[in-house]
């Protein structure tokens, strides 16, 4: 058995967790034809989320902000995929339109005590590599700052 005890804003709903995304099958034609395919949404819950730190002397929190790993492609535009697909890579849009870059933290987000829905859309784009068709996979995390 393995644990630890943080002293953390938020957590995260178990259905958010270790999520898996079935993106749908998109013809080689249509990401030719358009340089991206169908947007696929998901959600990330957070709940229980409460303003005052744990740990005595801390500030309260206001803020949060976003962070996806993964590996890339595109010149770190893109999260890579792995398969026999070629020629592609993911991309991550917010709510307000505010695109995912890998690696680095997005646009901060006010924190308020309760439960916060983030929502996002999540859509293969080619990343000007020659287009091979196949099954592809990736990997994706992501981690929170709260301030």
């Amino acid at each position: 058995m393995n644990g630890s005890i943080l002293d953390t804003a938020c957590a995260i709903s178990i259905d958010s967790q270790n999520q898996t995304i079935e993106m749908a099958a998109v013809p080689m034609s249509n990401i030719e034809r358009d340089g991206v395919g169908p947007e696929q949404l998901f959600t990330i819950q957070l709940i229980n989320c409460t303003l005052t730190p744990v740990t005595l002397g801390r500030p309260d929190w206001s803020h949060f902000q976003m962070t996806f790993t993964g590996a890339t492609a595109n010149d770190g535009e893109l999260f890579s995929v792995v398969g026999d697909a070629q020629g592609l890579g993911l991309s991550i849009v917010d709510n307000w339109g505010n695109r995912v870059i890998p690696g680095q933290p997005m646009v901060a987000q006010p924190l308020h005590a309760g439960n916060i829905r983030l929502n996002y859309r999540l859509r293969l784009e080619a990343n000007h590599q020659h287009l091979k068709p196949g099954d592809y996979q990736s990997v994706i995390r992501f981690n929170m700052d709260y301030y």
